[in-house]
């Protein structure tokens, strides 16, 4: 398990992570934080969604929230295709669907093999990021999946939410 600390990334001995992929970037999040894996399927679109944010699925009788990391993380845009996956994150109790181009594996990576983020991801990026690791001479970036929305912008969604349920009944 990995955890947040206010000081800085704490790791305990070890963690299981699912790895994937985003551009030319590998990613992954701790297992625990991972609800489901799956094929894509296009969000349906909500009004007054940041750009970042494809629209909602429906998966295990919830609304799922979708943020396209590509846009998120400032990649260039690439259509989906049959590789292409939304993974979807427990975050508290809540759920939060990522597209990402596509899932590779799950690993287990001991403590020293997570370290924080240099100084200069430290900022904006680094705030999304858990810690670094490596895999096959590649950096893993670990994101910390319950920072992929601000509390402004989990607010913001649950207004667009309740806008378009309030909508959909008047109709």
């Amino acid at each position: 398990m990995i955890s947040r600390t206010a000081a800085a990334h704490a790791i305990v001995d070890h963690a299981t992570l699912v790895t994937f992929s985003v551009g030319t970037h590998l990613l992954a999040a701790p297992v625990e934080h991972v609800e489901r894996v799956l094929r894509w399927t296009q969000p349906s679109p909500m009004p007054q969604l940041p750009d970042w944010l494809d629209g909602v699925i429906s998966h295990g009788g919830r609304m799922v929230p979708v943020v396209d990391l590509r846009k998120r993380f400032a990649q260039r845009h690439v259509e989906s295709n049959a590789s292409t996956r939304i993974v979807v994150f427990a975050v508290g109790s809540d759920w939060l669907g990522a597209a990402v181009d596509g899932v590779h594996d799950v690993i287990t990576v001991d403590a020293t093999g997570i370290t924080p983020p240099p100084p200069v991801v430290r900022g904006l990026s680094g705030q999304y990021l858990l810690g670094l690791a490596s895999r096959n001479d590649r950096v893993v970036l670990v994101l910390d999946v319950g920072r992929l929305l601000t509390a402004t912008e989990q607010l913001a969604l649950h207004d667009a939410a309740l806008d378009h349920d309030s909508q959909k009944h008047d109709a």
